[in-house]
């Protein structure tokens, strides 16, 4: 009987370890206080996203970052696409998002 009850909790635990390991899918998500700002004005991103172990971000102007938290000031009007593409752990998934940042004068 006790050995039942051991290949029974066995066989509980095995399939509950391996799904807990898998990796879900990440999420992208921007987070951002401002939608048109003036020229010069700082701007905080922050990504928001799910399950990414690695991110990047495109600012629309030929920048680049890597961090979770961007603070960036454009310092020509116009309309900017932010895109944020985010990873797991070995780049199997991604996912991506933007968002439009107005500059004005």
């Amino acid at each position: 009987m006790k050995h039942t009850f051991t290949l029974f909790l066995l066989l509980l635990a095995v399939p509950t370890l391996f799904l807990s390991s898998c990796k879900q899918a990440p999420a992208a998500c921007i987070s951002s206080d401002f939608i048109q700002v003036p020229v010069n004005t700082s701007i905080r991103f922050t990504s928001c996203s799910d399950n990414a172990d690695r991110l990047e971000w495109n600012m629309g102007d030929g920048s680049t970052f890597t961090y979770h938290t961007v603070d960036k000031a454009y310092t020509t009007a116009g309309t900017y696409t932010i895109t944020l593409t985010v990873f797991n752990d070995n780049d199997e998934n991604s996912d991506e998002v933007t968002k439009e940042i107005i500059i004005t004068p």
